[in-house]
């Protein structure tokens, strides 16, 4: 890995052709030894492994140009597919399942997605509505033994284990959630990370927060017991205005879940407030260590892990600064006929009256445009966002 300031970060054992690229014809600089650092020789004092910190920080911290990959052998998978008539019921069996099998991939979708596959003629024969995906590998007596176990969670639960139909169809679906897309005609996505045993309260607290949206919802368990909830707002993108205030729904879902202990699903300019909580304050600090350190200016991926500045276009500057400039006029024509005693008690000298004081008021105006641009300019992106959502969810209701 490369860092800004262009040291090379190694593992501590590369392969010896690692840094070596035998089919090209020109050089390949290998780099220099006195710029490679082990993964021990940390940028840091604590004891927080390097190369841990780099594989996700969204190349804010440096860029992988060289990776090794493990393959992982081949094994025969055996879908199966229960389904329940309660989202109480679904919760409980995804905990048991994780606590008594080990499945290779559980997934779930809620009573609205299965509805909406119904709609769009993904009809799925289930006795529940709500419906668990749970694939286990191995050898046949292996895949055996975890069915067993499967088989009694869900018989606990009332649920019912479907046909192998069933559960082939959903296995082989599993990439394709957009197949609803087409009831919206368009969909507004968001993802966050909740864990399984607080899955009922994030989605209790959804359906009430949501109950004038149609959305749905699916999630994968992942091995560290949480749950990456999707979900998905039914939305026309040919409505430009509404479809574009509908997006401070991705933000309310991330907020919803995180107060169920949950977390953003993955850090980037829209999540970047959430950075502390997504690595842990101890991590966080130390990635900051190293990029104030390597990239004192911000030049790697700005605003992804670490917030920072707006930053607007010079475009975007200039209308700011013409448009304010073009509104100070005509606000100063405007407010002495609306309130007269007012304006002419404390600022009558502001007045616009003739081409004079409307080339002054002009002239006010760029300065008051240039002082808003620079300011703009100042703001972290984290802030606009957090005071942006609730103009966005009023924007939705008035134009939707």
């Amino acid at each position: 890995m490369v860092l800004p300031d262009g040291r090379i970060i190694t593992a501590s054992d590369p392969p010896p052709d690692l840094i070596r690229d035998e089919g090209r014809t020109y050089s390949f600089y290998p780099g220099d030894e006195d710029y490679h650092w082990s993964s021990d020789q940390a940028l840091i004092a604590d004891d927080d492994d390097v190369k841990s910190l780099m594989v996700d920080s969204n190349g804010a911290l440096g860029i992988i140009t060289k990776a090794v990959l493990k393959i992982i052998p081949l094994r025969s998978i055996h879908p199966t597919v229960a389904s329940f008539r309660s989202r109480d019921l679904m919760q409980a069996a995804l905990q048991d399942l994780l606590k008594a099998t080990r499945p290779f991939y559980l997934h779930f979708i809620n009573d609205t997605f299965h509805r909406m596959l119904t709609e769009v003629g993904q009809t799925l024969d289930t006795s529940g509505e709500w419906v668990i995906l749970c694939t286990f590998e191995g050898t046949e007596d292996e895949i055996a033994a975890e069915l067993e176990k499967l088989k009694h969670v869900v018989q606990r639960h009332n649920g019912t284990l479907e046909s192998e139909e069933i559960a082939n169809h959903e296995w082989n679906e599993r990439f394709y959630p957009m197949r609803i897309k087409r009831l919206g005609p368009s969909l507004a996505p968001s993802e966050v990370y909740v864990p399984v045993k607080r899955l009922r309260e994030f989605l209790v607290h959804m359906e009430k927060h949501f109950k004038r949206e149609r959305w749905a919802a699916e999630g994968a368990v992942t091995d560290r017991g949480d749950v990456a909830v999707l979900t998905w707002f039914l939305d026309d993108e040919r409505k430009k205005i509404a479809f574009l205030m509908g997006w401070y729904r991705s933000l309310d879902v991330i907020d919803i879940g995180m107060k169920y202990d949950g977390k953003a699903y993955s850090i980037g300019m829209w999540n970047v407030a959430h950075s502390r909580s997504f690595f842990g304050k101890k991590t966080y600090a130390n990635m900051a260590k190293i990029k104030k350190q390597t990239d004192p200016k911000g030049y790697m991926n700005p605003h992804k892990v670490f917030s920072g500045p707006l930053k607007l276009s010079l475009r975007f500057n200039l209308l700011v600064l013409f448009v304010v400039a073009a509104v100070v006029p005509i606000a100063l024509w405007l407010i002495p006929l609306l309130v007269p005693t007012v304006f002419n008690a404390y600022i009558p000298w502001l007045a616009v009256t003739d081409l004079v004081s409307a080339l002054f008021a002009f002239g006010l105006g760029l300065v008051i445009g240039t002082v808003v641009v620079e300011i703009a300019n100042m703001v972290p992106i984290s802030f606009m966002l957090a005071i942006g959502g609730p103009f966005l969810r009023l924007g939705r209701r008035i134009w939707h």
